[in-house]
C-alpha cells in the first residue's frame, strides 16, 4: 500500500520486565509473611507448652509436699491417742518402753521421707529411732519441745534446720501429750528434706530447666546444686513477686518462672528454665522456613517465566496478525497453533495440541475469534467497495444511466453501512458482556483464594495435632521399653529365688541325714543301756527321747521337702509366665514401632499436601494477573468498536449528502470517473482470497 508506514528502528519495550518481578513478588511476599507468622506462632506455642509443663510438675510436687505434711500430722495425732504414750511414766518399765520404740520404728519404716521419730517423756530419756544420740541430750531445751508445750497439745511445725547428727536439712512436727491437764511428754517426727530433694532433682523441667524450694524467708531448702542449700536469696525478684498462692514471675526471661506455695510447710516450689530452652525447636523451624522460602522463590521464578512466555507468545501472535493486515493481507486469521509456546515437533505434538478458536474458548481464544470475525466483516466491506468501484466505472459510460446507477449504488452503500453499524453494535454488546464475565471470573478467583487460605490453616492445625500425636507415641514407646526392662529384671530375680530354694532343699537333705544318724545313735545307745542293765536304765530313757526327737525331725524334714517341692513348682510356673509375658511384650513393642512409622508417614503426606496447596495458590495469582490484562485488552476492543460505529454514522451521513446532491452529480461525472479509477487501484491492493 502507498500509505503503509515504515517500521521505526530502535529498542522495543517488553511487558516481560513487568510481569516477572510482579509475579515473583506476588508469590514470595505472602510466603515470607506466612513463614514469619509461623515462626512467631511456633515460638508462642512452645512457650505455652513449656510454661504449662512447668506448672503441672510444680503443682504435682507441691501437692505431694502438702500430702506428706498432712500424713505426718495425721500420724502424730494418731500416736498421741494411744495408751502407750498417755500412760508411760517410768523409764524402768522396759515393756512399755519397747512398745513405744516399736511404734516409733514403725512410723519411720512406713514413710521414706521421715528421718526420725521419737518421744520425749517429761524428765526422762528420749525414746525413738535416733542413732548415736548424745548421752547429755536434753529434749526439753529444744525449740520443737518448748513450742509444743506452749501450744498445749496443738500441732506445731518447726522452721527448716540442718540436723546436727545427720547433717541433712529437716523440719520437725511435734505435739505435747497432755492428759487431764498434766504434761506426759512430747511426740516429734522429723521430715527429711534431703530425701525429698533427691526426688525433686530427678524431675526434668524441659531441656534446661529445674525445680527448687525456698522457705518463706528466702532460704534454699531444696536445689539441684547442693552448694545453694541453706543460702539466702530473700531480696531476689523470685521471692518478692511470689505474693499469691500460685502464679508466674516475669523476670525478664523468654519463659516465665512458675511458683506454687505449700502453706502447710511454709515452703514455695519454683520451676525455671534456661535461656536456650527453645533453641533446638527454633533452629528446626528456621531451617524449615528457609527451605520453604527457597522452594517458593524457585516456584515463583518458574511461574513468572512460564506466564511471561505465554503472554509474549500471545502478544507476538497479535502483532504478527496486525502487521499482515497493515500490509494488505485481509485473509489473515489467528489459529490455535499460533498460541503454542513449544516448538511444533513430532515428539511434542501431544503437548502442542492446537487450541480451539470459537466464542466458547478462553479469554485469549475469544479475542482471536473476535479478530477473525472482524477480518471476515472487513473483507466483506472491502469486497463491496471493489464492486461499487466497478459499478462507478460502468456508470461513467453513459450519461443517461448516471442518475439511476448512482442512486442505486448510493442505496446499496447505505444498506451496507447499516449492516456494518448493526454488526458493530453487536460487537460492542459482546465486548460489554465479556467485561461482565471477566468481573465474575475475578470474584470466583477471589473466593478460590480464600478457600485455599482456609485449607492451608486447616492443614497447619492438622500438622500440629499430628506432631503432638508423634510425641505421645514416642512417650508410650519409651514407657513400654522401661516396662520390658522391669519384667526382665523380675525374671532374673525369680530365677535367683528358684536357685535359693534348691539350696534350701540341699540343706533339708543334710538335716534329714543328720536325723537318720541321730536315730541310729539312739538305737545303739539303747542297746548299750540294755547291756548295762540297771545302771544303764537312765541312759536308755535319754536314748529313747533322742530317738523320738530324731523321728520328729525326720517327719519335719519330709514336710519341709514337700513344701519346698510345691514352691519349686510354683516358682517354675511363675518363671514360665514371666518369660511368656516378656515374649508378648516384644511383640507389643514391634506393634508400637509400626504405629510410630505409620504416624511419620502421615506427617510426610501432610507436608506434600501443604506443598500442593502452595502450588494451587500460586496458580491463582497467575490467573488473577491474566484476568486484569485481558480486561484491559477487551476495553480497548470496545473503544475501537465505538470508533467504528461513529465512522459508519459519518459514512451514512455522506450517503445522504450524495442523494441530496444528485443534481450536481452530472456535472461532476468526469471527476467521479477519476475517483473511481483511483478507488479501484487502492482496493485491488488488498488480498481477499
Amino acid at each position: 500500500m502507498k500509505n503503509i508506514r515504515k517500521k521505526k528502528n530502535g529498542r522495543k519495550k517488553s511487558i516481560r520486565l513487568v510481569i516477572i518481578p510482579t509475579l515473583i513478588a506476588m508469590i514470595t511476599i505472602p510466603i515470607i509473611i506466612v513463614l514469619v507468622m509461623n515462626y512467631y506462632s511456633t515460638q508462642q506455642l512452645l512457650t505455652q507448652r513449656i510454661e504449662q509443663s512447668e506448672k503441672n510438675l510444680a503443682t504435682q510436687f507441691t501437692t505431694q509436699l502438702d500430702w506428706i505434711g498432712l500424713e505426718l500430722e495425721n500420724t502424730i495425732n494418731s500416736l498421741s491417742e494411744k495408751a502407750e504414750f498417755q500412760e508411760f511414766a517410768d523409764d524402768q518399765d522396759e515393756e512399755a518402753q519397747a512398745a513405744i520404740q516399736e511404734e516409733m520404728q514403725s512410723v519411720k519404716t512406713n514413710s521414706m521421707y521421715i528421718g526420725n521419730a521419737y518421744y520425749a517423756p517429761v524428765n526422762q530419756a528420749v525414746i525413738g529411732t535416733v542413732e548415736d544420740l548424745p548421752t547429755d541430750f536434753d529434749a526439753s531445751a529444744t525449740t520443737w519441745y518448748q513450742r509444743a508445750v506452749e501450744r498445749n497439745g496443738a500441732l506445731i511445725w518447726s522452721e527448716p534446720y540442718r540436723d546436727a547428727i545427720t547433717g541433712s536439712m529437716a523440719m520437725t512436727i511435734s505435739r505435747a501429750i497432755i492428759v487431764d491437764g498434766d504434761l506426759y511428754g512430747v511426740l516429734a517426727i522429723d521430715l527429711d528434706l534431703t530425701r525429698m530433694n533427691n526426688y525433686l532433682t530427678s524431675v526434668q523441667n524441659g531441656n534446661t530447666g529445674h525445680f527448687f524450694v525456698l522457705s518463706e524467708t528466702g532460704d534454699y531448702l531444696m536445689s539441684n546444686d547442693p552448694k545453694k542449700i541453706g543460702t539466702k536469696i530473700g531480696d531476689s525478684t523470685l521471692v518478692k513477686e511470689a505474693t499469691d498462692q500460685t502464679g508466674y514471675i516475669h523476670d525478664k526471661q523468654k519463659i516465665d518462672s512458675y511458683y506454687a506455695k505449700v502453706s502447710r510447710l511454709g515452703m514455695t516450689v519454683y520451676g525455671v528454665v534456661g535461656e536456650d530452652e527453645m533453641a533446638n525447636e527454633v533452629n528446626a523451624t528456621n531451617r524449615a522456613a528457609l527451605i520453604g522460602l527457597l522452594i517458593g522463590v524457585v516456584i515463583a521464578i518458574l511461574s513468572a517465566l512460564v506466564a511471561s512466555k505465554y503472554v509474549m507468545t500471545i502478544a507476538a501472535t497479535l502483532t504478527k496478525a496486525f502487521n499482515s493486515v497493515e500490509e494488505g493481507d485481509l485473509t489473515t486469521e489467528i489459529t490455535g497453533e499460533d498460541f503454542n509456546m513449544l516448538p511444533n515437533k513430532p515428539y511434542l505434538r501431544k503437548l502442542t495440541k492446537p487450541k480451539a478458536i470459537n466464542e466458547n474458548s478462553d479469554e485469549f481464544g475469544r479475542i482471536a475469534f473476535a479478530f477473525n470475525k472482524m477480518m471476515h466483516q472487513f473483507r466483506q466491506m472491502v469486497g463491496g467497495i471493489q464492486q461499487k468501484s466497478s459499478h462507478l466505472m460502468d456508470m461513467t459510460q453513459t450519461l443517461n444511466d448516471i442518475s439511476k446507477q448512482t442512486t442505486s449504488a448510493t442505496e446499496e452503500v447505505s444498506e451496507t453501512i447499516t449492516g456494518i453499524a448493526q454488526a458493530t453494535s453487536i460487537q460492542t454488546k459482546d465486548t460489554e458482556d465479556t467485561v461482565g464475565k471477566m468481573e465474575e471470573l475475578s470474584k470466583t478467583v477471589g473466593e478460590i483464594d480464600q478457600n485455599i487460605q482456609k485449607m492451608g490453616q486447616h492443614t497447619d492445625d492438622t500438622t500440629i495435632a499430628n506432631g503432638k500425636n508423634n510425641q505421645m507415641m514416642s512417650e508410650v514407646h519409651d514407657n513400654w521399653e522401661t516396662t520390658i526392662d522391669t519384667m526382665a529384671k523380675l525374671a532374673k530375680s525369680i530365677h535367683g529365688v528358684n536357685e535359693d530354694i534348691q539350696n534350701i532343699e540341699k540343706i533339708v537333705k543334710v538335716i534329714d541325714g543328720i536325723s537318720d544318724q541321730t536315730n541310729l545313735l539312739a538305737l545303739n545307745a539303747s542297746i548299750e543301756a540294755a547291756r548295762a542293765g540297771e545302771s544303764g536304765r537312765g541312759f536308755a530313757v535319754v536314748a529313747n527321747e533322742i530317738r523320738k526327737l530324731a523321728e520328729k525331725s525326720d517327719a519335719s524334714t519330709k514336710d519341709i521337702a514337700a513344701i519346698i517341692k510345691n514352691i519349686q513348682e510354683k516358682s517354675n510356673e511363675m518363671v514360665s509366665k514371666v518369660e511368656q509375658s516378656h515374649s508378648e511384650s516384644e511383640i507389643q513393642t514391634k506393634t508400637i514401632d509400626e504405629a510410630i512409622d505409620s504416624s511419620n508417614k502421615v506427617t510426610d503426606q501432610m507436608d506434600k499436601l501443604v506443598e500442593s496447596i502452595l502450588n494451587v495458590a500460586s496458580l491463582g495469582f497467575v490467573i488473577s494477573a491474566k484476568k486484569d490484562e485481558t480486561l484491559v485488552a477487551i476495553e480497548n476492543i470496545a473503544a475501537s468498536a465505538e470508533e467504528n460505529s461513529a465512522g459508519t454514522q459519518e459514512v451514512s451521513a455522506n450517503a445522504e449528502e450524495i442523494l441530496a446532491t444528485m443534481e450536481e452529480f452530472s456535472s461532476s461525472i468526469a471527476k467521479l470517473e477519476t475517483i473511481a479509477n483511483e478507488l479501484k487501484e487502492e482496493t485491488d491492493q488488498f488480498k481477499l482470497n
